[in-house]
């Protein structure tokens, strides 16, 4: 784990898609500006989050995660209380992944299935869903409308500036 709470790329095994890990969230808490070489789905498993990119924010209500695409720079907040569990996937192994920042309705059967790879630590090869079922489920249930939990404001600002 990073400094800033972030999962290192090392903890995503060799023979590993993914890895899944919650970071809790108090009030006022910021992962600055960063990127990761792995696509994520950022989801509040509890609270909300915000996640900034270029001139967009998203709000995520436990109802919706965002996609994120690898090397896309983002800010990831919580103004009140949150857990963010996220799941970090390995590009190679989802070649047909959206290429910008896409909200992700969280069906129950998304929901239920983060909380048992996270249950699982990193090693969630085991009786997994392999990674075509991972994308199909997570295209399967696309937000209706991108617009519902996005607000474009222009050039956004660090919450350090």
């Amino acid at each position: 784990m990073s400094l800033e709470g972030q999962c290192d790329d090392a903890e995503i095994g060799p023979n590993e898609d993914l890895s899944v890990c919650t970071f809790p969230m108090p009030a006022g808490t910021v992962f600055d500006w960063h990127t990761h070489d792995e696509h994520q789905l950022a989801w509040a498993s509890s609270g909300v989050l915000t996640v900034r990119s270029g001139s967009e924010a998203w709000v995520l209500p436990p109802t919706r995660a965002l996609w994120i695409p690898a090397g896309v720079r983002h800010e990831t907040l919580s103004d009140g209380v949150a857990t963010m569990r996220t799941a970090y996937l390995r590009p190679e192994s989802f070649p047909g992944s959206w290429g910008t920042c896409t909200p992700v309705e969280v069906s129950p059967l998304v929901e239920h299935l983060l909380h048992y790879l996270a249950g699982k630590g990193m090693d969630v090869t085991d009786g997994m869903p392999n990674s075509s079922s991972w994308t199909y489920l997570c295209r399967y249930r696309r937000s209706p409308s991108r617009s519902e939990c996005r607000v474009t404001t222009g050039p956004l600002k660090s919450r350090k500036s």
